[in-house]
């Protein structure tokens, strides 16, 4: 469950626990073990505004409801939106094949509002996992439809994969713990996946929001991701892309 104090938050369960600066979005999810191991250089689901940089936001309201853990962050003087930042709903899921064990399902669900016209409605959510063995989930979504990721051999090592699948599957090194996260076409505009040599680290960057807006939209994206075993990895993430596909995502108030 989640346990807040200020603008620390924790999320701790049997198997899964991580912390956040709430001020820091941009930081996302850190400290982060999965079934006792940690997850070294791991940071997932860091929420970026529109202008880039990492400054501290200002927290208008926080609170827990259930597993939903829901932010609102003051419009800044240099910027044109306000995002309500909801890490929405960390919950257990269940593999209906005999071989699968329970995941843990991260959803991001962010909600920017216009105040001014001519507005830059930008959001990315990236997650930072070690190793490189990425696939790319594609057509049907069946486990037999995976195919790894082909990196560059020139710098620097970005792969766009917008339009090449409809999941990613990362299995990390020295881990028996595998990252899936889910591309929903609505509102996002590109992805792409870039190798951190000097950290031995992957990063998925997924940019939501095209274009300006005037004043008075409401815009909202979901990104959802599941950190699962590594057994039975393939069939999960094929699992939660079609539950994902056929629901629609929650309302953030």
């Amino acid at each position: 469950m989640w346990h807040l104090e200020r603008s620390s938050v924790r999320w701790e369960s049997a198997s899964f626990c991580a912390a956040m600066d709430l001020a820091y979005p941009s930081r996302g999810l850190q400290a982060i073990t999965w079934d006792g191991a940690a997850l070294s250089d791991a940071a997932l689901m860091q929420v970026t505004v529109a202008r880039g940089d990492e400054r501290a936001e200002r927290i208008e309201d926080a609170y827990i409801r259930g597993n939903d853990l829901i932010v609102t962050y003051a419009e800044g003087s240099d910027r044109e939106v306000r995002p309500q930042v909801c890490r929405r709903q960390v919950r257990w899921r269940v593999v209906h094949q005999p071989h699968a064990a329970p995941g843990i399902v991260l959803e991001v669900l962010v909600s920017v509002q216009t105040q001014y016209l001519d507005s830059d409605p930008r959001v990315q959510v990236t997650s930072v996992l070690p190793g490189r063995e990425w696939m790319l989930l594609s057509g049907g979504a069946a486990a037999s439809d995976y195919r790894p990721v082909s990196w560059p051999d020139a710098s620097p090592q970005v792969v766009d994969v917008a339009a090449a699948c409809q999941a990613l599957l990362a299995r990390l090194p020295a881990l028996a713990c595998s990252y899936g996260h889910i591309l929903t076409p609505n509102d996002l505009v590109h992805a792409r996946l870039s190798w951190d040599a000097a950290r031995r680290a992957t990063a998925l960057e997924t940019t939501y929001f095209a274009g300006r807006l005037e004043k008075g939209v409401l815009r909202r994206a979901r990104s959802r991701a599941v950190l699962m075993p590594r057994t039975g990895d393939a069939e999960l993430l094929a699992e939660l892309l079609r539950e994902t596909v056929a629901t629609a995502p929650p309302l953030t108030t």
